[in-house]
């Protein structure tokens, strides 16, 4: 019960409005909720951050496929590279 006290006590401390959000505005104005009346614009929501994980997961897959260390050169990277050249008018060596 004591831990549970204190930690929230350090959440409502870590999350203080007024060292976060400008004067007017509190967390509940940020629950991704509309925005001004007519601006046609809605507050992201702290769960619209997940959508970056498969992004980052694909990149590094990416970045794996062409940095693998200690290995020859895959054909398949070659193909795809190549062909990504000739079509921005790159030209063969």
């Amino acid at each position: 019960a004591m831990a549970a006290a204190a930690a929230a006590a350090l959440r409502a401390w870590f999350w203080n409005e007024r060292f976060w959000l400008p004067h007017n505005v509190t967390w509940a104005d940020l629950a991704g909720e509309a925005g001004p009346p007519g601006s046609g614009l809605q507050y992201p929501r702290a769960a619209h951050v997940l959508s970056a994980f498969p992004l980052a997961l694909g990149i590094f897959a990416v970045r794996l496929l062409f940095e693998s260390p200690g290995a020859e050169v895959n054909p398949s990277v070659v193909w795809i590279c190549h062909s990504h050249t000739q079509c921005v008018g790159g030209r063969d060596n």
